[in-house]
């Protein structure tokens, strides 16, 4: 029986002299068809609170989110209200226009999502998560306010659930299979569907929408073809102000996403991939990793509601998630939220995302080579708009080189995307920086870490930093507050690309312990230069002391020994190889750049740059003050070592230039006996890798 709901929109009354309690959540209906109408006539989803306590409640700053990431989602009117073991119902209709009227800004996802309330203070007072709910299904607390939940049969918006009438609905238990694993086929294919108990219908979607008890039933194998012919379909919506239609159409993939039901709830998780059918995925498949994301159109390009759209909210939505190495069959598959990342790509055409968990669920899969993480709890696709990277490649180059440095600097790989089967680009994937990356970093659990990400507070503490360095007399009390080791190698792989801002600094430190430096690899505008200004400004003022700057040419000759010019050329050459084939259908799809020649320039002008700047700092280095050799002691009597980074050709002259010894540096260091040689100058000489470095030795009685 319907119920019609006017002016008792929330049992939330207006009353004065109120004391703060906490109210939970009671009962929800995520899919309403007949149960109640809004003041519009609609049928929304709905959230009922109860007061379980004998005081009046005041939600002023309350919230209600269906989302870990944005607690705040919609915040209730300062002058709501709940009476005494009173009831609160709120329509989650997405109709904001409402707000007055106890409607919230966001729908519910037939319980395929949380539920949170949220205190004043940022606590989560109560969540809630249903496995399923039927159409006019409620679910929520037997008893008003109690701990044990069930589904009502006869839902009770705005009222008590103590006399309800409850129903069973199936745990997901049973699995589904395919006959041919997700990825690339050169010709079509018949998909058959397999399933535990065969009595149970398997509803099916070829268009990434995950399926539901109304969509197409599986009785016969599902034919799959190549479909770039087809109409485009998500790649016409437009992204941004200044958004281009595809040049002609994409490539397209089927996403199958299929589900086994009973009486109305999925009996299985849904089981999702895609198949790419056709020579034209030929290419990409054998150059990058691919990831294909499935999800509801509208909650992906809606105008109103969609994260993908001219003026993003920032609201995150469930997607599937399929990685494909390159050359292989679906890699590894998830159940994410996505959302928008706040970098300067929001309001171009091609955005970046985020992909995160809620809960203690992660990505569990090595995405990176040469890492040791395998849990993510978030992940990052940036877009080549980011910071108009012309090149396309230049990231991947830079994560390339700033690796061999062992920098702290996330893992970052470029990857082929594509949205409900459609192309959308190269991306480079990447991790932020946060407890679980550094402790994957330095190799241990953190007990006490202090992380700081926010502007206002990286700049405030940077600028610490550089004023107790600039009083600091010794450099031993340095470390008290900067860890030495992590600014150099950050700071140097900077200088090697020209000094250009690779992301958002982060510092971070343990207890007892001084600040560490590394990137995040989104980019903001503005303070992101005042970041790097002051950055600059810490490296001058540690310039001054000899055991930084021996400790900085020390760790650049190093680099530069292993990643000569020669070696540096064949990673650039590597990449490009890589990149070349994929930069037209690229192109094609984001004009962006606007043709091959301007990246192909935007290329050389890169790789160009990379050879000058190395050069450039190694000559900065070729003085007395910067010299990677380090000769103790010096003055020197029986003996001295030599201490470099730089192995290679070692000789020794003395002041009429006669070579008084000759050897070789295979190590670190070396000791040299001198008890035989006369008091005097000596030039210490020391060549390899195209490097020569010279240092004077003063050997006394």
């Amino acid at each position: 029986m319907k119920t019609t709901i006017l002016h008792i929109i929330l049992l939330v009354l207006l009353v004065k002299g109120v004391t703060a309690q906490s109210p939970v959540i009671n009962e929800v209906m995520a899919s309403n068809d007949t149960t109640i109408e809004d003041i519009e006539g609609d049928n929304p989803d709905w959230i009922e609170l109860f007061n379980p306590t004998p005081e009046t409640v005041s939600l002023k700053n309350w919230s209600l989110s269906d989302d870990e990431e944005n607690p705040e989602k919609w915040q209730f009117d300062d002058d709501a209200l709940i009476q005494p073991y009173g009831f609160a119902l709120i329509f989650a209709s997405g109709k904001e226009h409402l707000a007055s009227r106890g409607h919230c800004s966001f729908r519910l996802d037939a319980g395929n999502e949380p539920i949170f309330l949220v205190t004043p203070s940022g606590e989560v007072a109560d969540s809630i998560m249903a496995r399923c709910m039927p159409r006019d299904i409620s679910y929520g607390r037997e008893n008003d306010g109690g701990k044990s939940f069930s589904y009502f049969k006869t839902p009770t918006p705005g009222y008590t659930n103590n006399h309800a009438e409850f129903i069973d609905i199936p745990i997901i238990t049973d699995t589904i299979r395919f006959s041919h694993k997700p990825g690339f086929y050169k010709n079509s294919l018949n998909l058959e569907i397999f399933r535990t108990d065969s009595s149970l219908p398997v509803h099916y979607t070829l268009n990434g929408t995950m399926p539901e008890n109304d969509d197409a039933s599986y009785e016969n194998p599902i034919s799959l073809e190549n479909r770039t012919n087809d109409d485009n379909d998500e790649s016409d919506f437009q992204t941004s102000k200044k958004w281009e239609d595809p040049t002609g159409k994409v490539l397209k993939g089927t996403v199958v996403r299929a589900a086994i039901f009973e009486n109305g709830c999925k009996k299985s998780r849904a089981k999702t991939g895609t198949f790419f059918i056709g020579d034209s995925f030929k290419i990409i498949y054998s150059k990058l990793p691919v990831i294909s994301f499935g999800g509801d159109e509208d909650s992906l390009f809606e105008p109103a509601e969609g994260i993908y759209v001219m003026n993003p909210p920032f609201d995150s939505k469930p997607v599937s998630f399929g990685y494909y190495e390159k050359g292989a069959s679906q890699s590894y598959h998830a159940e994410p939220r996505m959302s928008i990342l706040r970098d300067e790509a929001k309001d171009k055409s091609q955005k970046s995302l985020r992909l995160q968990f809620s809960g203690d669920s992660s990505f569990r899969y090595s995405f990176f080579k040469n890492s040791p993480m395998e849990t993510f709890r978030h992940l990052h696709l940036l877009s080549p708009q980011t910071k108009n990277d012309l090149s396309v490649y230049e990231d991947y180059l830079f994560s390339e080189i700033i690796g061999s440095l062992k920098a702290p600097y996330p893992p970052a790989k470029p990857v082929m995307v594509f949205f409900n089967g459609e192309y959308w680009g190269i991306h480079h994937m990447t991790v932020p920086v946060d407890k679980l990356f550094l402790e994957n970093y330095v190799g241990n659990n953190f007990s006490t870490l202090t992380l700081v990400k926010d502007q206002k507070e990286l700049l405030r503490q940077l600028e610490d930093i550089h004023n107790n360095l600039q009083y600091a007399s010794e450099y031993s009390s340095v470390k008290e507050h900067l860890n030495d080791s992590s600014f150099i190698r950050l700071f140097l792989g900077s200088e090697l690309f020209g000094g250009k801002q690779w992301g958002k600094p982060v510092l971070w430190k343990i207890s007892g312990n001084g600040w560490r430096l590394t990137l995040e690899k989104t980019y903001i505008p503005g303070r992101s230069r005042q970041l790097w200004k002051k950055i600059g400004d810490i490296h001058h003022a540690l310039s001054r002391f000899s055991e930084y700057r021996e400790k900085y040419s020390a760790l650049a000759v190093n680099f530069y020994a292993r990643q000569n010019p020669s070696r540096l050329q064949e990673i650039a050459d590597s990449i490009y190889r890589n990149y070349a084939s994929l930069i037209p259908e690229h192109i094609r799809r984001w004009h962006y750049p606007s043709n091959v020649m301007e990246w192909e320039s935007a290329v050389d002008e890169t790789q160009q740059a990379l050879h000058r700047n190395t050069q450039n700092l190694l000559s900065e280095m070729d003085n007395t003050e910067w010299n990677p050799i380090e000769l103790m002691p010096n003055p020197a009597t029986g003996s001295f070592t030599i201490n470099s980074s730089l192995q290679g050709k070692l000789e020794v002259f003395d002041s009429r230039g006669r070579r008084v010894y000759e050897g070789k540096l295979t190590k670190e260091e070396k000791t040299i006996n001198v008890s035989n040689w006369r008091r005097g100058f000596y030039l210490v000489r020391l060549t390899g890798h195209d490097l020569q470095f010279s240092k004077k030795l003063v050997v006394g009685p």
